[in-house]
Formats: C-alpha cells, structure tokens, sequence
C-alpha cells in the first residue's frame, strides 16, 4: 500500500520560497498540488501555476514556488 504525507502552505504576494517536503523514508515517490503531479520519477512535472522547480535528494523533495497557497501530497511505498 502506499503511505502519503500532506503539506499545506501559504507564500506571501511578491515572494518566493523554497518548500521542502520529507520523504519519511518512502521510495517511488510521486508529488502532487492540488491534485495536479508535479514530481514522479526524481523529476519535476510542469504544469502548475506558481511550481517553478523541483529537485529532489535522498530525504526531500524540494519545490521552488512563488506566491499563493499550495496543498502538496507527497506519496510512496
């Protein structure tokens, strides 16, 4: 089965962040906002307003996003 973690965020107007996410230990990990996939496969998916980029380590996955709130769910086995 799979095991997921949920991260919800709000960035203030005019800035930029950076949002980390754990892994918790999780392999083939899948990240989506909003429903949306934004990282499969240790790489970053566009296609979200306001995600500028993903990378990913062996502990997060870290997204660099712009103003606005985000709901990321983190998935993986």
């Amino acid at each position: 089965t799979d095991d997921s973690l949920t991260l919800e965020v709000a960035i203030p107007v005019n800035s930029v962040a950076k949002v980390s996410i754990p892994k918790i230990g999780l392999q083939n990990i899948t990240v989506t906002e909003g429903g949306r996939i934004v990282y499969k496969a240790g790489r970053f998916v566009k296609g979200v307003a306001g995600i500028i980029a993903a990378e990913g380590n062996d502990n997060y996955v870290t997204f660099d996003v712009g103003s606005g709130s985000y709901s990321f769910r983190l998935t993986g086995r």
